[in-house]
């Protein structure tokens, strides 16, 4: 049985009166489990993660990403198994580090503490006028890991409070460089069904016109093609810390053959076959004047399983895809199944694009490497 409901805005803390959507982690239409992270709310004190108490289906989002509501405020519409049992489970919340007792609201999800390092916890920066900064703990860790003087920003929470929100843009208006090394900040997920693009490629592997296709021309047609139905993903980076929309209609992507070689920029490689891509990556020199938003590497030819790389100068996303792994795993029919798994790791710089448009982008990427004919039907 499945009962609709709307998600409420909860009350994490006795003090808390609003709360900042700062990532919805479950798309409208899409189902969730028991336990399965919904969305992260940010306070003036801390992050927190917002569990789903039981199945159900996403209906509808009421509130946008970076948009503050008051406590109670509905901010999503949802279906849950259980019925009433399952919404009044909701309620259960979590303690926050300071053991501040929460009170919770009818059909909000229970609440997890995000870690933010030990960084967190130092001393807060002061002003050159002696003032303490007054900043939440998510503000600080963005500001920490983009290079941003905190002193130079302003909040618009309460008491001029640094909100993450408060930190888009604030690169390029302070003058910082935005963060574009290893580990910006990074999703990944399980190609689960990664048999389909080997067998695409074995395929083409014995073909004499197909030329030397790889599985890294193979992922460049994917996050083209992904681009293109999710264009504010498609970012550069012009200078340090400054961003603006590329080309839709032409986009380009740099392909690197491992984590050692040069890179080679594909022009228009969503307008390429694979054997154009294959063609155009096999030239012996990259063209220094073509930029592009996005990357692509074959972390399988150095046989890493899975990872995170730096941002290539100008790219705002990266695609890493890990080498093929056999594991067992249940069949339709419970049974234990050999299957091939493949990582996909999609780093990205924040500053430019929202954790939910990267969420939405890697997921249209795994979706076209798992029916990889898709691709070639164009």
């Amino acid at each position: 049985m499945t009962k609709a409901s709307s998600l409420l805005m909860p009350k994490l803390g006795l003090t808390m009166t609003e709360g900042t959507i700062t990532e919805w982690r479950i798309q409208p239409g899409e189902a969730f489990s028991a336990g399965q992270i919904v969305a992260v709310v940010e306070t003036e004190k801390i992050a927190n993660e917002l569990e789903a108490p039981s199945p159900g289906v996403m209906s509808k989002h009421l509130v946008e990403g970076g948009q503050t509501v008051p406590v109670g405020t509905p901010i999503a519409q949802w279906e849950l198994e259980g019925g009433d049992s399952a919404t009044k489970s909701a309620t259960n919340q979590k303690q926050s580090d300071n053991n501040t007792r929460s009170a919770t609201q009818t059909s909000s999800p229970r609440a997890q503490k995000v870690p933010t390092g030990p960084s967190l916890s130092a001393t807060p920066p002061v002003k050159k006028n002696g003032s303490r900064i007054i900043a939440t703990p998510l503000a600080r860790r963005l500001a920490r890991d983009r290079g941003i003087d905190l002193s130079r920003i302003q909040g618009t929470g309460p008491n001029g409070r640094i909100k993450a929100q408060d930190l888009a843009g604030a690169d390029a208006a302070v003058g910082t460089k935005a963060a574009s090394g290893p580990g910006v900040s990074s999703f990944i997920m399980t190609l689960a069904t990664g048999d389909e693009v080997l067998a695409l490629l074995s395929k083409l592997a014995g073909m004499d016109d197909a030329g030397d296709i790889q599985i890294n021309h193979v992922g460049c047609m994917a996050i083209a093609k992904a681009l293109e139905s999710t264009p504010e993903a498609n970012v550069l980076e012009t200078t340090p810390g400054r961003f603006e929309t590329g080309d839709t209609e032409n986009i380009n992507v740099k392909i690197m053959g491992g984590v050692h070689n040069t890179a080679k920029t594909i022009s228009g490689a969503n307008g390429l076959t694979l054997r154009g891509i294959a063609a155009t990556a096999a030239k012996t020199e990259d063209s220094e004047t073509l930029s592009s938003a996005t990357a692509v590497t074959d972390l399988g030819a150095d046989e890493i399983l899975a990872g995170a790389l730096a941002l290539p100068n100008g790219c705002t996303t990266i695609l890493a895809i890990g080498a093929p792994q056999h594991v067992y795993k249940p069949d339709a029919d419970g049974q234990p199944a050999l299957m091939t798994e493949i990582g996909l790791t999609l780093t990205f710089n924040p500053v430019a694009i929202p954790q939910g448009v990267a969420t939405t982008l890697l997921k249209s990427i795994k979706g076209l490497l798992e029916n990889p004919l898709r691709l070639l039907a164009g």
